[in-house]
């Protein structure tokens, strides 16, 4: 990637990818019923807020590519789970 594209963009890109699964770990641990907690729910609201901050941080272009190729990827994994009739919609969705 170093060779087709400027080192900031792809490492822009690159956390860009890391800052949105630690945001999508944060709001899932911030789920987990109090049974099965490690850590008070504010620490999961603080990663989650801090992920976002750090993102707004990142070079806007960056950004964009790291969105761009999360929803390709979603849509070619809805799409390939469509296609193979192993795509199902949840229950709580129906």
């Amino acid at each position: 990637m170093i060779t087709v594209a400027d080192l900031r963009h792809a490492t822009g890109f690159s956390y860009s990818g890391v800052f949105v699964d630690y945001l999508l770990a944060s709001i899932a641990a911030f789920t987990h019923p109090v049974a099965d907690r490690r850590c008070p729910k504010a620490r999961q609201a603080i990663g989650a807020l801090a992920s976002i901050a750090l993102v707004v941080t990142l070079p806007p272009a960056s950004v964009l590519t790291g969105v761009d190729v999360l929803l390709l990827a979603s849509c070619c994994e809805y799409s390939d789970n469509a296609n193979n009739g192993n795509f199902q919609i949840p229950e709580k969705l129906r």
